[in-house]
C-alpha cells in the first residue's frame, strides 16, 4: 500500500507541475503510474479481504507472526504442507541436513543427542530454526513423543518467499532467533539443575 500510494502522490505532484508548462508526453507518464498504482492498490485490497485462515493456521499466526501481512501469511502456510504424526515419528536426525523448517501445531517432542535425552519441545515451537536458512546439519535428533500436527516448509520455498518480501524476512528471522534463545535458556536451566543435583550427591 505504501509504496503504490507514493508513486500515487508522486506523480500527481509531477501532473500538478505541468500546469504552467504542460508537456502532453510527461502527463501521459505520470497519468499511467496513477494508474498503475490504482490498480495495484486494489488488487492487493481485494486479495487481502478474500483471504482466510483456519482456526490452526490462526493460532501459528498468533504465537509466532502476530506482525505479519495476511498476504505474506498465507504465501508463507501455502508454502508448507500439513501433516500428522504418530509416536515414534522422527522427524530430524543429528548430523543430517534436512533443509526444512518445522512448525509442531499439537503433541509433543523429544530431542536427543547422541541417545542422550536434551529436552521436550512443546506444541507451538519451531524445529530447524537454526539450520533452515543456513542449509547446516541437525544438532539433535527429533521424535515424536505424542501423536502430532505440523506444518513442514521446505527451505527452498522458504528462501524464495523471504527473497521476495524483506518485511516478513525481519518477522520470520525474529521468530526464529527467539525459539532458538528459549531453547537455549532451557537447555541452560538444565544443566545448572543437573550441576546442582551432582553438588548435592556428592555432599551426602
Amino acid at each position: 500500500y505504501l509504496y503504490a500510494s507514493l508513486n500515487i502522490v508522486a506523480a500527481s505532484l509531477v501532473l500538478v507541475s505541468l500546469y504552467s508548462n504542460f508537456n502532453l508526453s510527461s502527463a501521459l507518464i505520470q497519468a499511467s503510474w496513477i494508474t498503475i498504482s490504482v490498480v495495484g492498490i486494489s488488487r492487493i485490497f481485494l486479495l487481502t479481504t478474500a483471504i482466510r485462515f483456519t482456526d490452526e493456521e490462526k493460532s501459528l499466526l498468533a504465537n509466532k507472526l502476530p506482525g505479519a501481512t495476511k498476504l505474506a501469511a498465507r504465501r508463507f502456510i501455502d508454502a508448507g504442507r500439513w501433516l500428522d504424526a504418530p509416536e515414534g515419528t522422527m522427524l530430524m536426525r543429528e548430523g543430517q541436513t534436512h533443509g526444512m523448517l518445522i512448525y509442531l501445531a499439537s503433541g509433543e517432542a523429544e530431542a536427543s543427542l547422541a541417545g542422550q535425552h536434551l529436552g521436550t519441545i512443546p506444541a507451538g515451537s519451531f524445529l530447524g530454526e537454526m539450520t533452515v536458512l543456513e542449509n547446516t546439519p541437525a544438532s539433535a535428533t527429533v521424535t515424536i513423543t505424542r501423536p502430532a500436527r505440523y506444518l513442514r516448509v521446505e527451505a527452498a520455498d522458504l528462501k524464495r518467499l523471504i527473497a521476495r518480501d524483506q518485511d516478513f524476512r525481519a518477522q520470520l528471522e525474529y521468530a526464529l532467533g527467539h525459539d532458538t534463545r528459549m531453547k537455549l535458556l532451557a537447555a541452560n536451566a538444565r544443566l545448572s539443575e543437573r550441576m546442582a543435583d551432582r553438588r548435592a550427591s556428592g555432599g551426602s
